[in-house]
């Protein structure tokens, strides 16, 4: 659902930045300007599927009251209060999903929802579902029909169902919600351990280590919900049916409880909708055009450059900002100080990588916003590529995957020494833990013979110096010993070194070259003048005339 935030103020902004953290396809626009309101509204009302306005009610009807066409063409439109304190459903309630909207809206920025239209006031009902794998769409649709008439319920009653992020792609769980016209919601198992010895032992505590399926996520995703029938189980299908305690607020509720919403019952009462509509919230593959699931989760996977924010993308601090979980090796994350305080960490030690990309998928897939750091760029030796082969097809089909580029350490390094890669370069890695060492001197020699600038990453360990003196042999025997070479340690980060030397004078024994160094060797061109390396790119520079 293609959403835009339009902000007056400051607090509409802020809040706005909370719900596109949480909301990937919500755009912000800021109509702080003077005049400027009126203008984006016109632009956008014709152009989105859905509107959110932080401002007052009075102020978004007289915004899109020359629009007005009919409920199967208006978009859905939701309006937040200056506080955050309610969130109200002013046009499209039905067709065009602005119910739902105003619900997510709500459960992100933890307001009250409040909608107009009878039929969503009144539906208090919402089901936990399980199902086993590959469950007939038949066998649900008839073991949810049979638990609701049971219970004394009918399918008119259910606002909601809800089941664990691992079977919210179920086909036949999709299919038969589809067809029975209930949305559907996920709840993440780390939401569901809370309830550990509060349900009989499961199938699911046996299989995917949680205490139980149906029963909390109907608890979770109802509000101030108990559990009003027993657990009914038929044929691979367990349904929990809870009723809720509030419902969204009905207008007249709301009007008794807020001074702050004078316009409302006018307004609203002239927008009414008809039927189901979109779900606000990122598309699920296999999904029924007019089945949304709440947004998916988001895993970012972020280069943080050296580690300070002053030497991190715009992009990066905010991705770190928006995130709930952040993930990275315990050094890495100590960098970040303050913009990580609050949120949830997942730190591992070295050579754990693979523990922490799979703990971030497992996050992700459950719905959460997850942040992976790498020091530098996380697609330069970092953690983009093992967490593209450990998710598959899942990136971009249970959540969405983005990449945020950063600061390589071959660039802090340039940086600092002058202008030494202004031609063609090689970056080779001397960590031979995940690449033979006979390949790496085969690059290392090609590298050499093609007269390549190179930057040697991971150059020297504790244990291992032998690829740095054959690295150091390859270039002696093709390029002067007077060819520029630096070596630099912890660039743009505390403990800074840059030594600008020769290719002659380096030595492999020197203790202070480790992993936190990069040793850069010029190329037959590169020259030093006075403290900088620099490399032409092959300009014709004139001679300054005399006189």
């Amino acid at each position: 659902m293609k959403l835009a935030a339009l902000c007056i103020n400051e607090a509409g902004k802020n809040a706005a930045a909370l719900l596109a953290g949480q909301m990937p396809d919500l755009s912000v626009v800021d109509c702080s300007r003077p005049g400027s309101l009126a203008e984006e509204s016109a632009r956008l009302f014709p152009l989105y599927e859905g509107l959110i306005f932080f401002s007052a009610v009075g102020i978004a009807v007289r915004m899109i009251s020359g629009f007005l066409r009919d409920k199967y063409h208006d978009p859905a439109v939701v309006v937040v209060d200056n506080g955050c304190r309610n969130a109200v459903s002013l046009l499209s309630g039905h067709e065009g999903g602005a119910n739902r909207l105003c619900w997510e809206v709500s459960r992100i920025l933890g307001c009250r929802p409040v909608v107009s239209t009878a039929t969503e006031a009144r539906r208090s009902i919402v089901l936990g579902i399980g199902t086993r794998k590959d469950i007939a769409a038949s066998t649900v649709a008839e073991a949810v029909t049979t638990a609701l008439m049971e219970a004394g319920l009918s399918l008119s009653d259910v606002r909601i169902a809800a089941t664990i992020g691992k079977k919210c792609l179920e086909p036949g769980l999709l299919e038969a919600l589809a067809d029975l016209d209930i949305p559907l919601s996920r709840v993440s198992a780390r939401e569901i351990s809370r309830f550990s010895g509060a349900f009989l032992p499961s199938a699911a505590a046996r299989h995917i280590g949680i205490p139980a399926v149906a029963e909390p996520c109907a608890l979770l995703a109802a509000r101030q919900g108990s559990l009003i029938a027993p657990l009914y189980r038929r044929d691979g299908v367990t349904v929990a049916i809870a009723r809720e305690r509030i419902g969204p607020l009905s207008i007249s509720d709301e009007l008794s409880a807020s001074a702050d919403l004078p316009q409302v019952s006018e307004s609203i009462n002239s927008v009414n909708g008809g039927s189901a509509g979109e779900h606000a919230g990122g598309e699920a593959e296999g999904l029924p055009p007019h089945r949304k699931l709440h947004t998916k989760g988001v895993l970012y996977v972020v280069g943080i450059g050296p580690g300070s924010p002053e030497h991190m993308t715009l992009a990066a601090v905010r991705a770190i900002e928006a995130c709930e979980v952040v993930v990275g090796y315990h050094r890495y994350l100590e960098l970040l100080g303050e913009l990580i305080e609050g949120k949830e960490i997942f730190a591992s030690g070295m050579r754990k990588e693979k523990d922490r990309a799979a703990a971030a998928i497992d996050l992700a897939r459950t719905g959460r916003i997850v942040t992976v750091v790498s020091t530098g760029d996380a697609g330069i030796y970092g953690m983009a590529g093992l967490i593209l082969e450990l998710a598959g097809t899942e990136a971009g089909e249970r959540f969405d995957l983005r990449i945020i580029p950063g600061v390589t350490a071959a660039s802090s390094a340039a940086a600092l020494l002058g202008a030494p890669l202004m031609h063609d370069f090689a970056v080779i890695s001397l960590s031979d833990l995940l690449t033979e060492a006979s390949l790496i001197e085969k690059r290392l020699r090609l590298a050499a013979e093609g007269d390549f600038i190179t930057v040697l990453y991971n150059p020297k360990s504790r244990s291992r110096k032998a690829l740095l003196e054959k690295a150091l042999d390859s270039f002696r025997a093709c390029r002067p010993l007077d060819t520029p070479a630096a070596v630099v340690t912890n660039a743009l980060r505390e403990g800074q070194s840059v030594r600008l030397e020769s290719l002659g004078s380096i030595d492999a024994d020197d203790p202070d070259i480790g992993m936190s160094s990069v040793v850069v060797i010029g190329n037959s061109s590169s020259y030093r003048q006075g403290r900088w390396f620099i490399t032409p790119r092959g300009y014709k520079i004139e001679e300054p005339h005399e006189g």
